[in-house]
């Protein structure tokens, strides 16, 4: 036996809905409209020409929906055309307790730059530096825009010169990653050249 589930007014989230009405259960859709078959019907809409025959729902079918009280519900989303679906063909729906995401973007304006310089090692470094603090590695795109204003020579000297003194770290991850190599290969020697002496003064047992 059928039964009519009717959410409030604009609940929003994922609604599954039974055969011959089907909703996309990747898509958040929100109830936007809940029309009783009574009120459209006292303004002239025929309930089951409209959204039951061209179904090839029986109009048996029609009469138990409208005896439960059913409505007709206007579920929408961002995506597709909004779905028409009575009451009675609603299986569940959502509860509010989604869990709301967001594309998000994470903007660094560098004002204006010098065209010549490398980027590629500030890119890494924000990768990296998102990745650990919130364990999502971002994809970091470049964008350029036309400067409004010109920059002479003399001044372009001074703006570099600037800059330059005010950097702190100009090493990449792949450059620290050879510092560490070889530090840990000095350290090693270091380490068998003491094991050794240790050996030969007969201070360490032979390994």
């Amino acid at each position: 036996m059928a039964t009519s589930l009717i959410p409030p007014l604009n609940t929003k989230g994922i609604y599954t809905l039974r055969d011959p009405w089907i909703s996309d259960l990747t898509r958040v859709y929100t109830c936007i409209g809940i029309q009783r078959f009574a009120a459209l019907a006292a303004n002239n809409v025929d309930v089951f020409a409209k959204y039951y025959e061209p179904r090839n729902l029986s109009r048996e079918t029609y009469e138990a929906d409208n005896a439960l009280g059913a409505a007709i519900l206007t579920l929408a989303n961002d995506y597709t055309a909004p779905i028409y679906v009575p009451s009675t063909y609603v299986v569940s729906y959502p509860n509010m307790a989604t869990v709301k995401y967001n594309h998000t973007l994470l903007s660094v304006d560098l004002g204006g730059l010098y065209d010549g310089i490398p980027l590629d090692g500030v890119v890494e470094q924000l990768q990296n530096a998102c990745e650990g603090v919130i364990g999502v590695k971002p994809n970091v795109a470049i964008h350029l825009a036309p400067s409004r204003g010109v920059v002479t020579p003399d001044a372009h000297q001074v703006i570099e010169a600037n800059r330059h003194a005010a950097i702190t770290n100009n090493t990449t991850n792949a450059q620290l990653m050879l510092q560490k190599d070889k530090t840990i290969a000095d350290q090693k020697a270091k380490i068998d050249i003491l094991t050794k002496i240790c050996q030969d003064n007969g201070w360490l047992g032979n390994s």
